[in-house]
């Protein structure tokens, strides 16, 4: 586009402002982390903007950071170790001591100790913090898959709580109780106290919620009737003030103990739905059903949906993978013989149909020798494409799990964490392309509305390209002066022709348009790999001139003529030296009409083809001396208007502007003067 112009950083960054129907993902990669990764979580732990995965390794009581570059890829962990021997088996990202920044919230899963890792908002962490636990805390997989766990401000003060259960009896299991404990917003926890008492009911999944919609988070549990297996989920309403009251249950036919527990909505009504699996009550334990209860308000439920799936359904999660705006089930499967012989765990998803109802499950490959862990499965954006991701922490493929259970209660269970061997963190990028949105087309210089048959355009939405970050094109892409008419597999028309295409990213897309007479309201269509937005009309105009801007200033790009030294406010723009009454000046700029001899778009420009009418430069308020205005050589669209400074000016920032064809250039607009 715009060889020998520097500075135009401004256009080259940006300084402005039918979906897919399966799943696609690209091949896994594997991050190594330590022993027995079984936890993970997402977060920004060094505030870059960017997401950051950690992973809870149980075997080495340890966690692994992994910094995310914003590309898809993460940097090498970092490690940070957790005291006193403990399972990590189970995180939670947030604010727990109210300074900012990102802590986690390790449970020591069957173990008596919670510790809090204060983010110090550089991608490490401070000394781990504890709260102890009169009981062993039920978090994690054991003789069941307990989800007991949740963060959340349950008591109206702006500090995060944490609800959990604690186990008791001689193995550990024999009672299931679940509390509340306050946070003190220092990084410990108070003192729990009883939400359900330990009994017959045993609690054994939960997830936090405002189900009634009162603005107070609520708790849907999931509870085993130890006598009769009867099982139900309840909600329990929460006060804002710590707390709850059970609301009528649901019974459900399966066992959730071998199940998972979600809140979604995945009818897209506004109100907290819940997603539960769990074996059949009375089954032979070689499947597992899927059950869906929507909320109808005021924290009820009604069950919608169910499916089987042959094996275990150890884990749940929603996340939009197609970009729908409706939910999709991510579901780790285990095998029948996973826990007792080492068969596989593996990675499915289920596309939402939003109203409650889910398609077919469809596996999701992942790099051999591994296997995604019960409560290690997160999702988000890793590379900043608009599409949503994958992740989960992995365990070594065939890992026997039963071989552990030799009747010592939550001993054998530690013991069992404890001999895993090393992992890591896997990364699945979606490779489904979304449907590109245009959320506006402006002229690429002034960023404001207006384009001209040959100027440089700047279009701005999301999902516009694949490639992130963006890229101009490249020397290769020009082809015998003809510039591409496609990036990456993006390409944009205007009015139905192809425009050419200097600049591609997932926010931003740079255009040269096309040659074209028309003028008026034109259709502009941005195509991303096979999908294509919804057309965005622009103004076609016969002049659109404006200058181009130093990136963050309201500064025109100047050259001084003849040695092209750049011309600015020195204080603001570093390199750059004031001009002088009488200096000959450059500007660089798009718009200013047809040329003579005519000059097609898409084709490098040889010559200096001229503007055919002249435009009436301002500095001032006071009219310079018009040199000339013509196309660039080896350019593209970019105009140099030369002229020159009246022998009289004053100092400063002085507004320059063009008025052509009876279209005037953008107000604001300056360049700065050393007068006399």
């Amino acid at each position: 586009m715009m060889r020998g112009s520097r500075g135009l950083v401004c256009f080259l960054w940006g300084c402005a402002l039918a979906w897919p129907q399966g799943f696609n993902f690209h091949a896994g990669v594997t991050y190594p982390a330590q022993n027995g990764p079984v936890s993970a979580v997402k977060g920004d732990f060094n505030g870059d903007g960017k997401l950051d995965v950690a992973v809870g390794n149980a075997a080495s009581s340890s966690v692994s950071v992994f910094l995310g570059k914003g590309d898809g890829t993460f940097g090498s962990a970092s490690t940070v170790a957790v005291p006193g021997g403990c399972v990590v088996a189970s995180l939670t990202a947030a604010d727990i001591n109210g300074d900012g920044k990102t802590d986690l919230v390790v449970v020591c899963s069957y173990q008596t100790t919670v510790w809090t890792l204060p983010g110090l908002g550089n991608g490490q962490f401070g000394t781990p913090i504890p709260t102890l636990l009169p009981a062993p805390a039920l978090v994690g997989f054991s003789e069941g898959d307990f989800q007991l766990a949740a963060v959340a401000d349950f008591t109206g003060d702006g500090r995060p709580d944490l609800v959990i259960g604690l186990g008791g009896g001689s193995s550990g299991f024999d009672t299931i109780s679940l509390n509340l404990m306050k946070g003190n917003g220092d990084g410990t926890f108070q003192a729990p106290t009883v939400i359900i008492p330990s009994g017959t009911l045993l609690p054994t999944n939960m997830v936090a919620a405002d189900f009634d919609g009162d603005g107070n988070q609520d708790l849907a549990v999931a509870e085993v009737d130890q006598n009769s297996l009867v099982s139900e989920i309840q909600i329990w309403r929460g006060n804002g003030k710590g707390s709850f009251q059970a609301l009528a249950g649901n019974t459900i036919p399966i066992l959730p103990l071998l199940g998972f527990l979600i809140e979604t909505d995945v009818n897209g009504d506004g109100i907290p739905d819940l997603v539960v699996s769990g074996t059949p009550t009375g089954g032979s334990g070689a499947s597992s059903s899927l059950l869906v209860f929507v909320g109808i308000g005021g924290g009820a439920l009604k069950q919608t949906y169910s499916a089987t799936e042959t094996g275990f359904l150890f884990a749940l999660m929603a996340a939009d993978l197609r970009g729908t705006g409706k939910p999709d089930l991510i579901e780790v499967a285990g095998a029948t013989d996973a826990l007792t012989s080492g068969g596989s765990f593996g990675l499915a998803v289920r596309a939402g149909n939003g109203d409650g109802t889910f398609q077919s499950a469809e596996p999701v490959p992942f790099p051999a020798n591994l296997e995604p862990w019960c409560n290690g499965v997160v999702s988000g954006d890793w590379n900043g494409d608009g599409s949503v991701d994958l992740a989960f922490a992995s365990i070594p493929a065939g890992t026997i799990w039963g071989n552990h259970s030799n009747g010592g209660g939550i001993q054998d269970v530690i013991a069992a964490y404890q001999s895993l061997g090393p992992g890591g963190l896997v990364v699945i990028l979606n490779a489904l392309t979304p449907t590109p949105a245009i959320g506006y087309v402006v002229n690429g210089a002034s960023f404001q509305p207006g384009i001209e048959s040959g100027s440089w355009v700047t279009i701005g939405g999301m999902n516009l390209a694949n490639t992130n970050p963006g890229r101009t094109w490249r020397p290769n892409e020009i082809v015998n002066g003809n510039l591409p008419m496609s990036l990456d597999g993006v390409s944009v028309t205007i009015d139905g022709k192809p425009a050419f295409v200097y600049y591609i990213s997932p926010t931003q897309i740079n255009v040269q348009a096309p040659t074209d007479a028309v003028t008026g309201p034109v259709a502009v269509v941005v195509h991303n790999n096979g999908q294509v937005s919804a057309p965005v009309m622009a103004q076609m105009q016969t002049y659109a001139p404006a200058f181009f801007l130093y990136s963050g200033t309201n500064y025109a790009i100047t050259s001084h003529y003849p040695d092209y030294g750049l011309v600015g406010n020195p204080a603001v723009i570093p390199g750059t030296v004031a001009a002088k009454p009488g200096d000959v000046l450059i500007l660089w700029g798009t718009g200013f009409g047809p040329t003579n001899p005519a000059q097609p778009a898409g084709v490098e420009v040889s010559g200096a083809p001229v503007a055919v009418t002249a435009p009436v430069i301002t500095v001032g308020g006071a009219v310079a001396s018009l040199i000339g205005v013509a196309l660039s050589p080896g350019n593209a669209g970019l105009y140099q208007v030369a002229i020159q400074l009246p022998a009289s000016l004053p100092s400063g920032a002085l507004a320059v502007q063009a008025s052509q064809g009876g279209v005037q250039s953008p107000t604001g607009v300056v360049i700065f003067a050393a007068g006399q």
